[in-house]
């Protein structure tokens, strides 16, 4: 079995048994770290899971004596795992490394087993970032790593809770600006909830959300022209955050007019 055998399973495993929502493989985290990843993936919680390939001992031997393995902090991955054959887990499993778990390739069917768990350990998020920057311009989506920050933001519990940048009256209609850490959030039942407390608060007991104005990105790390933390980004300015500055947080505004209720 070769590595590139193992490199296409080990993708499969990420998507089908790890359920994971986004995988990439053999990708060099950009030109400033050195770490390359056999197979990595993200769950719809932004949990990393790195899957390294081992076809031979030699192989297996080399990669202890790189730099992130030997400080396992800068290393890709919140769940680590070797892939190897079955004919080499007897001799790779009491050399695995503190955390580390193990999947074996079995049989001529090639089934995956997860013979030794892996355990949650730190990670280097700025090299997973860069990893996913590090793709063909052409299929990266601006919001690609706005959205990876978010769910590194989520596991790290630095996210934002979702509040209320202000309230304005016109007449019968309340407008209810909501700044939230994703664009989901900014419009979920919770948004909307928080939309209605803020109704109450202005007297418009009856009323409901009458309209909505969609989201408007954010940056985070500045203030509007009211003194409100999040500056409005336009589409420049968002490609410039998530390409080349990547590491500034973004988040989103949504506008909900009410209407007063009769």
């Amino acid at each position: 079995m070769t590595h590139q055998d193992l490199v296409e399973r080990a993708q499969r495993w990420l998507k089908n048994s790890a359920k994971c929502m986004w995988v990439l493989a053999e990708r060099k985290a950009g030109y400033v770290y050195d770490e390359t990843a056999d197979a990595i993936g993200w769950d719809r919680y932004g949990h990393s899971i790195l899957i390294e390939c081992k076809a031979s001992m030699a192989d297996f031997n080399k990669d202890k004596f790189k730099d992130f393995r030997l400080h396992p902090a800068e290393g890709m991955g919140r769940l680590r795992y070797y892939m190897c054959p079955s004919e080499l887990e007897e001799a790779v499993r009491p050399k695995l490394p503190e955390k580390w778990g193990l999947l074996i390739v079995c049989g001529k069917s090639q089934r995956i087993f997860a013979v030794k768990p892996a355990e949650p350990q730190p990670r280097n998020t700025d090299v997973e970032i860069s990893l996913v920057l590090h793709r063909s311009p052409a299929a990266l989506p601006v919001f690609d790593a706005a959205e990876l920050e978010d769910k590194v933001a989520r596991e790290r519990g630095e996210t934002m809770a979702i509040t209320v940048i202000g309230a304005k009256k016109e007449g019968n209609y309340l407008y209810v600006t909501l700044q939230a850490p994703s664009q989901e959030e900014a419009v979920s039942p919770e948004a909307r909830r928080i939309a209605y407390e803020e109704r109450d608060r202005h007297g418009f007991s009856t009323a409901g959300i009458e309209a909505f104005g969609g989201t408007m990105p954010v940056d985070l790390t500045n203030k509007d022209e009211e003194g409100a933390l999040g500056k409005p980004l336009s589409v420049a300015d968002l490609k410039t955050m998530t390409q080349d500055d990547h590491r500034q947080r973004i988040g989103y505004r949504a506008v909900y007019r009410l209407m007063r209720g009769i």
